[in-house]
């Protein structure tokens, strides 16, 4: 079980933006569960609980490309059909706990 909790923050640059928590990159901090079968739950400090399972679809790039100023970011986070990246968008600047189980 690995779980974050915190504010959740886009961190928006240049042409890019990642989803983070205590500025932790969420898909770079659970992308060891991609390809795996788990149950995610997402308590909301609003009183709001997410509980899903299935597949996780978690990817994330960190880096530099020749024609782009600044680091460019790329981070998806799927359960099976469910897009937990644009989930937690919703919940931007609400603190969250985010527990994956495997």
């Amino acid at each position: 079980m690995k779980e974050l909790e915190g504010i959740v923050v886009i961190q928006r640059d240049i042409g890019s933006d990642v989803l983070v928590i205590n500025n932790i990159p969420v898909s770079q901090y659970y992308r060891g569960y991609n390809g795996k079968e788990i149950i995610l739950t997402i308590v909301c400090a609003k009183g709001k609980t997410y509980t899903y399972e299935g597949t996780a679809d978690i990817f994330y790039f960190e880096g530099k490309q020749h024609y782009y100023r600044g680091t460019k970011y790329v981070d998806d986070f799927f359960n099976d059909d469910i897009d937990i990246r644009e989930l937690l968008e919703q919940h931007e600047n609400e603190s969250v706990k985010i527990i994956i189980s495997s």
